[in-house]
């Protein structure tokens, strides 16, 4: 029998997660003694504690979740081109001669979904079969209706077009809006170039005017990503010069006639910060129907962010299928097997609705 190992998910909050129930399954199915668990991590002294723990063997292998998917790229030895290209890191390998190198397959998964989601194709009706099996509500799921709402005032001619705004065919990829610049964020400027989009925005609650933005290490990133930035739109940010009414326009006007619009924050997310902020800044009223929504919230499958997507009639979805990518490439980095991906989305669907029924 193999030697029994430690894997973790680190990160703060962790409570929410299905990682540990996926992993668990696909250890078991596998016939492997090894052991997954949460840890709930704070602060950057505990991050570095936790690496140094991977480092020395104590720990097999780790996750890295909000908030440290950027900051622990300064703590291991070695980064995967895959977590070089984003500029974040969800999953940490030790290394037979005792290093740690940080890989990303967020990015790949999140691709991978926003892929099937773009390529959907048929009437936008109500279902009560949605990732797999949980019972569907209004606002997430594979498919969504809701109730009838203003045409879109947009000056986009393409919008106009039905073979562009029919939401029974194929999402045209052109503009892609993306809320957040965290290491969710990253990872969806890098998936939407995957997909061949034209135009990228970013937007994020940290960036509160155009100095802010143009200042800070993420707002860099993203550029550097090929990403336009835009100050936080939200009504209750002040404007303090013309160039950030500006960009905020800018960011208004581009989701009005995008394609797709990402959630990429914990806005929502069971134990994080609430989802108002998030859908505030969306011009929900003004999107186009064939127009995409996701959410890399996956707990509860309801957020703020998808409910007003099915009530705008938006094919959506949440991160489940995002987090079960990454897991079973992460599973894979750590022991060299495939992993059974349809059992671990089984185990993280039963989790979810077990952990609803008692909410």
């Amino acid at each position: 029998m193999a030697e029994r190992r430690l894997f973790v998910l680190i990160g703060h909050p962790v409570r929410h997660s299905v990682s540990p129930v996926m992993h668990t399954a696909a250890f078991r199915s596998l016939h492997l003694p090894h052991i997954y668990s949460a840890f709930d991590v704070p602060t950057e002294a505990d991050l570095r504690q936790i690496v140094g723990e991977v480092r020395s063997g104590v720990i097999a292998g780790a996750n890295v979740t909000v908030p440290h998917k950027q900051t622990v790229l300064s703590m291991v030895d070695a980064i995967d081109e895959s977590a070089a290209a984003v500029g974040a890191a969800n999953v940490l390998v030790r290394t037979p001669d005792k290093r740690v190198v940080a890989y990303n397959t967020d990015a790949l998964a999140l691709a991978d979904e926003l892929d099937e989601l773009m390529r959907e194709t048929g009437p936008v009706v109500p279902s009560r079969k949605a990732r797999g099996g949980a019972a569907e509500v209004p606002g997430m799921g594979r498919a969504v209706s809701a109730p009838a709402v203003s045409d879109p005032a947009v000056s986009d001619p393409a919008v106009s077009d039905p073979a562009v705004s029919d939401p029974s065919l194929p999402c045209p990829r052109r503009r892609a809006v993306i809320i957040g610049a965290g290491g969710a964020g990253l990872a969806a400027i890098v998936a939407c170039q995957r997909l061949g989009m034209h135009l990228i925005s970013v937007t994020t609650r940290s960036w509160t005017s155009s100095a802010v933005m143009l200042e800070s290490a993420s707002g860099e990133r993203a550029r550097a990503l090929g990403a336009l930035t835009a100050p936080w739109p939200g009504r209750s940010t002040p404007i303090l010069s013309k160039a950030s009414q500006m960009l905020r326009l800018n960011w208004s006007e581009t989701a009005a006639t995008a394609d797709l619009i990402i959630q990429a924050t914990s806005a929502g997310m069971l134990g994080g910060p609430p989802g108002d902020d998030v859908t505030g800044i969306v011009p929900w009223d003004m999107l186009a129907p064939h127009a995409r929504a996701y959410d890399v919230v996956y707990n509860p499958p309801v957020t703020p962010f998808l409910r007003l997507s099915g009530m705008r009639g938006l094919r959506a979805r949440d991160g489940l299928g995002m987090v079960v990518g990454q897991a079973a490439r992460s599973f894979t980095l750590w022991t060299g097997m495939d992993a059974p991906v349809e059992l671990m989305r089984s185990a993280a669907e039963e989790s979810l609705e077990k952990a609803a029924s008692v909410r």
